[in-house]
């Protein structure tokens, strides 16, 4: 545990390797067809296309989606590292489909949160996983290590088309500046996210990020849940659908013993 915080403090982000079975993998991919196959509302595509980019929100239409992010040793390291009990914000799955799976632009993630759904403070958590093999070809993640330390980097006074839409599509709201991008490269380098089936990326809201188009012949399925600090809960509730912005509050550790 003090190995994770401490990467996650000094490069904004840190792997942990094999939390999930390929069992369990199989079983939370299966669901995810299910959803893609009812059109749930939290789907999106490409645009211009039929592949699906993302699928939002699947916590509220299957409980098994709660039970991974309820991962006893996933809470024990938000909460500690944001000192904070935590609920989820917001739960997704960026699909990336074999050679039509589109980038995601150089951004931050906090921004979105702040200025869409009324958080305060970056106090908040990625926990990435791996939902099957993710390779150079499939655009996986790109970070900037030690990026999370320079705080906002976006330009808030510009702007932007606030449609939720948007802010899921490769035309991305609120992308980095390339001067921005450039300075940050030339100072801290970049690390490709590679990862095995059931591994989990855990990163910072203010690390810059990015992936690039999806140039293989097979899906690259990446299943994020972000986690909000309790006491970081909106003042008002989000414009934004439930799929996208949280309605209510609780904290992980209170399901805990449920489940």
């Amino acid at each position: 545990m003090n190995r994770f915080l401490g990467e996650l403090a000094a490069a904004g982000f840190c792997r942990m390797p094999g939390v999930f079975s390929l069992d369990e993998i199989g079983v939370i991919n299966a669901k995810i067809d299910a959803l893609i196959a009812n059109n749930s509302a939290g789907v999106v595509r490409e645009t211009g296309s039929t592949a699906v980019r993302g699928v939002h929100g699947p916590h509220l239409e299957d409980a098994a989606f709660l039970d991974l992010a309820c991962r006893e040793e996933l809470v024990d390291l938000c909460t500690s590292y944001l000192e904070d009990e935590v609920y989820i914000h917001q739960y997704k799955i960026n699909m990336k489909q074999a050679l039509e799976g589109r980038a995601w632009p150089w951004h931050q993630d906090f921004v979105y949160w702040r200025e869409f759904d009324h958080i305060e403070a970056p106090r908040l958590l990625n926990i990435a996983i791996a939902l099957g093999d993710i390779t150079m070809l499939q655009g996986p993640m790109c970070f900037i290590p030690g990026s999370h330390k320079h705080g906002d980097l976006i330009n808030y006074g510009s702007e932007v088309d606030a449609g939720w839409e948007k802010a899921v599509s490769a035309d991305l709201t609120y992308q980095l500046d390339k001067s921005v991008v450039s300075r940050l490269l030339d100072n801290h380098g970049a690390e490709f996210m590679l990862a095995q089936a059931g591994d989990v990326i855990v990163f910072d809201p203010q690390l810059a990020h990015c992936s690039s188009n999806n140039m293989s012949g097979s899906d690259r399925r990446l299943m994020i849940i972000t986690v909000n600090a309790v006491s970081n809960a909106p003042r008002k509730l989000s414009d934004r659908p439930a799929f996208l912005s949280a309605r209510s509050f609780d904290p992980l550790r209170a399901i805990l013993p449920a489940r």
